[in-house]
């Protein structure tokens, strides 16, 4: 009763730190924003620097406090190495929002700038939202079948943004994470899933394909992570209160390959194919997420 009551203050004061961390990040970056918008253009890039180098120090603030309060032990395992200045395409496998904080506690600094993919209806959550809109994350809208059924310009229209977010990000190296499942891992969704894994849902191959397409002519890197949680179904609170005692992160590296570009849209055949490759990618992760989640019980 008394660990179960110190877990639950320890994860009440870490939440109201990280609130805090949040908070003056958000003020920050609101500031030097402004600037931007307001002074000459001539600020423009030494003010995209305070932004990035601020942002940069919140992220090692985080490395280290959450690190510290929680206790969890980080573990990684990889093959290559880590390209720190070239455009990369990040997928990793969603089971909690604890996801981004470890992603970014974890590449930040190793790989480019990290930049999310976020749903259109997260710009609405206080401060997060704002500063992800500042950091320049790409918003994606969400459209049902029927919906897309009813009028085809939404068909094509996370398409546009998929690739203006690649055209406005390829001034200076960037690493785009994507998380191909579309949707954090639950027991539910796991149970109502057809997909053939294990611990994994099935990934979508469209939005992958689209970056790397948009991104042909930079050549970018393909960064394969996968998460695996010393607890079933982690969740960010889970987390916060210590209840996880190990994260392994691997990761592995594949150089730019021309088999990747394609119409994935149009061409029904290369997206077959495509969805394939990320097929044999999961399966291969499924496979080590279940040797190591074996390996910690």
């Amino acid at each position: 009763m008394f660990l179960q009551s110190f877990k639950i203050l320890r994860g009440l004061f870490t939440a109201m730190v990280l609130i805090l961390n949040l908070t003056v990040l958000g003020l920050c970056l609101l500031t030097l924003f402004a600037l931007d918008l307001l002074l000459f253009k001539s600020l423009h890039t030494p003010l995209q620097r305070g932004i990035h180098a601020i942002y940069q120090r919140w992220v090692h603030f985080n490395r280290v406090y959450l690190t510290y309060l929680t206790g969890t032990h980080f573990r990684t395992r990889h093959q290559g190495t880590l390209p720190r200045h070239h455009w990369t395409l990040l997928t990793c496998n969603h089971q909690s929002w604890a996801d981004i904080l470890i992603l970014q506690m974890v590449f930040e600094g190793q790989l480019p700038h990290l930049k999310f993919f976020m749903k259109q209806s997260l710009i609405w959550v206080p401060i997060a939202g704002l500063i992800a809109k500042i950091l320049d994350y790409p918003f994606i809208q969400r459209h049902s079948i029927q919906k897309m059924k009813r009028n085809p310009k939404y068909k094509h229209a996370n398409q546009l943004t998929v690739k203006s977010a690649c055209m406005r990000l390829s001034d200076q190296p960037t690493t785009l994470v994507n998380f191909p499942e579309g949707t954090r891992l639950t027991a539910q969704k796991l149970a109502n899933s057809a997909a053939p894994y294990q611990h994994l849902l099935t990934p979508h191959s469209r939005s992958v394909g689209q970056v790397l397409n948009a991104w042909a002519d930079l050549k970018p890197d393909w960064c394969d992570v996968t998460l695996a949680y010393q607890h079933t179904h982690p969740s960010l609170w889970h987390w916060l209160c210590g209840n996880i005692p190990t994260v392994v992160i691997q990761y592995s590296i594949t150089p730019f390959d021309t088999q990747w570009i394609g119409d994935i849209e149009q061409d029904r055949q290369f997206r077959r194919q495509f969805q394939e490759q990320l097929n044999t990618r999961w399966h291969q992760n499924d496979q080590w997420l279940k040797a190591i989640l074996k390996e910690k019980t």
